[in-house]
Order: structure tokens, then C-alpha cells, then sequence
């Protein structure tokens, strides 16, 4: 086991925006409204790169574990790993979160593996791979938009228990009024309660991760609109005594790991018709989060021996965001957007710099220069868009947008230069679309890579030019397919410097690639997926001259979803499964072995057994190699039972089912002292074979 960015839980610290069910029939109980992305006649969408989901298509999806936006994963064009979610080649850093205008510092728990956003609340998400609208603002890759559901509007009070492998949690709704409605979410983790004490490969869980999270929305109906208060809160928790076996060459990270992520975000949206012609949706949020991590020990010639490696981040922010509708004509709207946003950020400690998939494979903690950190941070950022669309013609239809913004930290003042965006869609027949759009699209360097004395102040915005020409078609009345071919050249990113770990805008890239998506329309009790994706993506650090592929780069994934009821006595219950199969992730392989030592005063005479040394791994050429294909399955069955006082819901899986017959490998291991190189073991990229079940009681 391996910790090379496990000592790097910056997950806040670049992530504040510096640019910053099928139920059975109804009973006596009354139904929860659940409101999902509606799925037009046509099965065709409005925008060429969107992908749409409701809540009925992916609250039971097979192989998701119970967690609606796990279906991410099987969606073209976007690949999930341990590092977070990639995007039409860009990684999680380059992706914007909302959640109903709420930007999140992060979206799944320690591990991956549960998001913050559980079913009860789910209307459903769009996806944007690429080429996203003005009013989304900037971002490298994609946005993921998840719609939270209204509160139900009906009187009475509705609850729910839910008891799962993973978590527990309690829910409940209602209304108070005919204009007041409102719900509550509490869940928290409970594998910390089995497995805190444990010890695996050399790591013992003091305390094993855990989470408590918690989500609430109330709503407030006017003559002419809405407004709605909605609140995210997350905690996660972990503490490990890593031994020496576990953390390989990396000898400063023996010790302890303790880690705390933890933020509260409250956000308030008025949406209403001001009259015949306008409209508007004003949003006001406000985040506060902290991180901390200690890690390690300090060696010799750091500033407190034997004391552990430390970082903490403190932020606040306040956003705001009004967007105003006009309705020119009858098949013409003008959108104009602003926001902007004001934070303070603490940062304090004494640690290196973090490693990403930008940092040389051989980089450690031990080796890595450190960087004492005491940064009092106020910025601003400002931006804004105008976007016009128009119907043409019965067939013809076009947007036509612009975006804008800048930044202010360290009394030095950054602006993206002016960032266009056109899109049009032409309906070939009924049944069948032809979409383009292209746009341009920057992205402000992240806190760390701008603060004191870790980054560099001077950093400038990055770009990207999104390109894509898509068709989409509806087969029959329940099937539709996507697909869309896409090419995204990168300039002036973000990469190290190899002096002092320090950052320049020398870096640049290409991701391309085509997506395939086809599915059926949600409909009695049967669900059918299958997406296909080819694509390439590359990196150049023009500092160093070392171009690579992107370590989220895939170049064949296939997914097929599938679920349908059993048949006879058994008709109550639903099976399904999910297949993934993909190309192997790149990764760097190590080639030959080193004595180092930790006092420069000794002589390890090319032994890494001397007292005072120990072996260092050399690797090859960065990501210069390819793991093999994976392959996985799993199974599920769910079961929707009605009483006459309740109603509960029963979901059991087999998760990594196709690991009693194939063995999918995430990476290799060279032994304690990389004494295997030509011939290491395996390590396989899941956790073996994984019973799940849950429980869902409402009353």
C-alpha cells in the first residue's frame, strides 16, 4: 500500500474558486413528490453537450451502492478513480460542482465511497463534458449540475429511516402551509464503528474514516415565484499509524496521519416572473470549510524533529448571483448574468508542496522540499456573461454567448480576456439533431499554486477551446441515442518548474475523442445503458520538455447498465447489472533502485541496508506505461413492499462480482525495498468481492 498522495489532503485548499423509483402503486401513505428532470417527447435534448439524468434513472441503479451519482462513472466521455472525476480530459481541479448554485469544496467522502448528496432529496443532474453555456462560467473541463428536488407540498409530516452497508441515515418532510414546505437529511458512516483498531499492510486504523453529513431545504411559495433555503454540511475524519511496510521508500511519512475536512455552505435562491417578458433567478450563498493535516515526522535539519508535518486551511466566502431572463420575442430570450464573490483564506503549516498528476512519480515527502506556511489571503472575484438564443426556423436554433471575469489576490489584479461561446442546433427530421458549438474557456490558478512561498503570485489564467459536433436521434418511442466527436487544445497550464517546486504557465495539452450514449426511457420497471468512448489526452511541461499522457486519459471505455423485473413469482423484485470494461490507466513503472540516505553525513556505498539508508526506487519515463484492461460486474436486485401502515425498500448487490473470475490491476507493488522490480505483485484495483445491502423504511 502506498501513500504518495495520501500525504497531500489538500482537498480544500485548491478547491476555493481563485478561478475560486419505481414505488408500487399508492397506498394510504402519502407519496413524496419527486420531481425530476423532465424527458421530452422527442428524446432529444436542448444542448448539444448535455447529458440528462432523473432521479427515476439512477436512484437504483445496479453497481452504484445505493449512491445515485455514482452513475457518473457510466456516463461517456468522464472516468472516476481515486483522484476524483475526469472530464473530457481534465481532472477533478478543472471540473465545476454545483449543487442548486451551491459550489462544493469536494463531492464524495474520504475512500470515494459515498457522495454528499443521498437519494431522498435527488430530482436528478445535467452533465456538460465540454463545451457548457456563459452562465456556467469558466472552467478547463466540465460541470456537473445536480438538481436537488422541491420539498413535497402536501400537508403531514413523511419520514424515512435508511440503513445501508456503509451509513445510516434519518430523514423528514413537510409542509406547514400551502407556501411553506421543507425537508431534513441526517446521515453518518458507521464502518469506523467495526474497523477502528484494525491493521492492514502495515497500517493500523486508529480511527477508520468517517463521515456525518447533513442537507436541508425549506421553500417559500410567492404569487409570482419561489424562494428556497437550502444548507450542505460535511465532516470527515480519519487517523492512521502508518508502519514502515506501508509506506514503501517514503521514510518521513512513518508515523501518524491524522486528517479533517470539514464545510458548511448555506445558499438562498429567489426565482419569479417580473411580468410578461422577464424573469429572474437571484442566488446568495455563503461557504465556510477547513482542512487539516498532520502527517509524518520531521527529519533531520527540518525545524521540529520528530514532530509531524502540519497544514491547516481555514476559508470563508460570500457569493452572489443575479440572472435575468428576457423574452424578446416569442422564440427569442436574452440571459445576463453576474456574480461575484469575496473570501479570506488561512493558511498555516509546514509541509511540501502537493502531488498531482503533473508531479514527477519519483517525488516523496522525505525528498521534497518543505515550505513554512503563514498566509492571510483576502481575494475577489467578479465575472459576468450575456448570452442570446433564438429559433431561427422550425428546424434551426442558435446561442450566441459571452463571458468575462477577473480576480484580484495579493493587491495584484488578473483578467481572463473575453471568452466567447456559440452553439446551434439544426433538426434534420423529427427523429434526428445535428448540434455543434465551440467555445473559449480560462481558468484562474488554484490557492496553492498562487500562495506564498509554496506557488507563484505571477501565474496568469489558462485556456482551452472546446470544439464538438454531435447528432442526436430518437430510435423509437423508448429508446434515444447520443454521440458527439470533441477536440479541446489547452494553453499556458499550470505545471512545476523543477526549481523549488515552484509553477509556471509553460504546460499545454489536447484532449479528443468521441462518446456514444445510448439509453431507454425509464418505464416499466426496465432501464437499459450503454455508453462507448474513445479519446486521447496529453500533457507537455515545456519547462522540462516531457510529454506524457494525461493520467486520466482512457482510450476505449464501454458500459452497459441494464435491470428488468424477474419473471412469475419473483415479479416483485428487479435484477440488473452493470459491466464496465476500459483500456488500462497509464502509469509509471519503476525500472531500478537507489541507496539514499537520510543524513547527508552518510555513505551508503550503494546499499540501501546501511544503517542510515534505505532504497529509493528510479522510474521510468512518466506514464510511459499502461495497465492492463479492466474488466468488472456487479449484480443487484431491489424490491419496492408496500403495508398497510408503511412502505419500505430492500436493495442487495454484489459489487466486483467478476473478482472470483478476472482480476482487474490498479498498480504494482516492488516490495519493502523495491527487491522486485522484475517481478512485483499485482495489487488488484478493488476491494475483492463486496456483499452490500439496504434498508429503507418510510412512514
Amino acid at each position: 500500500m502506498r501513500y504518495r498522495q495520501g500525504w497531500v489532503v489538500w482537498i480544500l485548499l485548491g478547491s476555493f474558486p481563485l478561478a475560486a423509483q419505481q414505488l408500487p402503486e399508492q397506498s394510504d401513505i402519502p407519496e413524496i413528490e419527486v420531481i425530476g428532470n423532465p424527458v421530452t417527447e422527442s428524446l432529444l435534448l436542448q444542448d448539444s453537450n448535455q447529458i440528462s439524468l432523473s432521479a427515476d434513472e439512477v436512484i437504483n441503479l445496479p453497481g452504484s451502492g445505493d449512491d445515485p451519482l455514482r452513475a457518473l462513472d457510466n456516463l461517456p466521455g468522464i472516468n472516476q478513480s481515486g483522484d476524483g472525476v475526469y472530464m473530457h480530459g481534465s481532472s477533478t481541479r478543472d471540473n465545476k460542482l454545483l449543487v442548486d448554485q451551491l459550489s462544493l469544496p469536494y463531492l464524495y467522502h474520504y475512500g470515494d465511497t459515498l457522495s454528499l448528496i443521498n437519494k431522498d432529496i435527488l430530482a436528478g443532474y445535467d452533465v456538460y463534458p465540454s463545451g457548457f453555456a456563459a452562465v456556467y462560467g469558466n472552467r478547463l473541463g466540465g460541470v456537473i449540475d445536480i438538481k436537488l428536488r422541491d420539498p413535497a407540498s402536501q400537508s403531514g409530516i413523511q419520514q424515512r429511516l435508511h440503513l445501508g452497508t456503509y451509513d445510516a441515515s434519518y430523514f423528514i418532510e413537510g409542509a406547514i402551509s400551502e407556501a411553506d414546505s421543507g425537508y431534513f437529511s441526517l446521515r453518518r458512516s458507521h464502518l469506523d464503528l467495526l474497523l477502528s483498531g484494525a491493521s492492514v499492510d502495515g497500517v493500523d486504523f486508529i480511527q477508520f474514516p468517517k463521515f456525518i453529513d447533513s442537507v436541508g431545504r425549506w421553500r417559500h411559495r410567492l404569487d409570482n415565484g419561489e424562494i428556497n433555503t437550502t444548507f450542505i454540511a460535511s465532516k470527515d475524519q480519519l487517523v492512521f499509524d502508518l508502519g514502515e511496510e506501508a509506506v514503501d521508500a517514503d521514510k518521513a511519512l512513518i508515523g501518524r496521519l491524522e486528517s479533517t475536512q470539514s464545510f458548511f455552505t448555506l445558499g438562498s435562491q429567489y426565482r419569479s416572473q417580473i411580468n410578461d417578458q422577464y424573469s429572474h433567478n437571484t442566488s446568495l450563498r455563503y461557504l465556510q470549510a477547513y482542512s487539516q493535516v498532520k502527517i509524518g515526522q520531521q527529519q533531520a535539519g527540518d525545524p521540529e524533529p520528530g514532530q509531524p508535518y502540519h497544514f491547516d486551511f481555514t476559508i470563508k466566502e460570500y457569493a452572489f448571483k443575479p440572472v435575468l431572463y428576457w423574452d424578446i420575442e416569442e422564440n427569442s430570450e436574452l440571459e445576463i448574468a453576474f456574480d461575484s464573490i469575496r473570501g479570506r483564506a488561512l493558511i498555516s503549516g509546514y509541509i511540501s508542496a502537493p502531488s498531482d498528476e503533473r508531479s514527477d512519480p519519483g517525488d516523496t515527502l522525505t525528498q521534497s522540499p518543505k515550505f513554512q506556511l503563514d498566509e492571510d489571503l483576502d481575494y475577489i472575484a467578479i465575472g459576468g456573461s450575456i448570452s442570446f438564443s433564438s429559433q431561427w426556423s422550425d428546424v434551426l436554433n442558435t446561442r450566441i454567448g459571452l463571458r468575462g471575469e477577473t480576480f484580484r489576490l495579493y493587491q495584484r489584479q488578473i483578467r481572463a480576456p473575453g471568452s466567447p461561446r456559440l452553439s446551434a442546433s439544426y433538426q434534420l427530421s423529427e427523429d434526428l439533431k445535428l448540434t455543434a458549438s465551440y467555445g473559449i474557456y480560462y481558468q484562474a490558478p488554484q490557492g496553492y499554486e498562487l500562495a506564498e512561498p509554496l506557488g507563484n503570485p505571477d501565474l496568469e489564467y489558462q485556456r482551452a477551446e472546446h470544439r464538438t459536433l454531435g447528432l442526436q436521434a430518437r430510435i423509437n418511442d423508448d429508446w434515444s441515442a447520443q454521440m458527439a466527436i470533441y477536440q479541446k487544445p489547452m494553453s499556458s497550464l499550470v505545471v512545476e518548474t523543477g526549481d523549488q517546486r515552484n509553477y509556471n504557465n509553460q504546460g499545454s495539452g489536447e484532449a479528443r475523442g468521441f462518446d456514444l450514449f445510448i439509453k431507454r426511457r425509464p418505464a416499466d420497471r426496465k432501464l437499459d445503458w450503454i455508453s462507448y468512448s474513445w479519446s486521447q489526452s496529453t500533457r507537455i511541461n515545456h519547462n522540462t520538455g516531457l510529454r506524457r499522457p494525461f493520467d486520466g486519459d482512457q482510450t476505449h471505455t464501454l458500459v452497459w447498465v441494464h435491470q428488468q423485473p424477474f419473471n412469475g413469482s419473483w415479479s416483485d423484485w428487479q435484477w440488473g447489472f452493470k459491466l464496465k470494461s476500459h483500456s488500462g490507466r497509464p502509469f509509471t513503472p519503476v525500472i531500478a533502485r537507489e541507496a539514499r540516505s537520510l543524513d547527508p553525513a552518510t555513505d551508503c556505498q550503494g546499499d540501501g541496508a546501511t544503517e542510515g539508508c534505505y532504497w529509493s526506487p528510479i522510474y521510468a519515463a512518466q506514464n510511459s506505461d499502461r495497465l492492463p484492461a479492466y474488466f468488472n460486474i456487479d449484480l443487484s436486485m431491489n424490491k419496492a413492499v408496500k403495508t398497510a401502515a408503511h412502505r419500505y425498500d430492500l436493495k442487495l448487490e454484489i459489487l466486483n462480482a467478476s473478482e472470483l473470475i478476472y482480476q482487474s490491476i490498479d498498480e504494482y507493488e516492488y516490495g519493502e525495498d523495491y527487491e522486485n522490480i522484475d517481478n512485483p505483485k499485482q495489487v488488484s484495483a478493488g476491494f475483492g468481492v463486496l456483499p452490500a445491502a439496504s434498508f429503507t423504511l418510510y412512514f
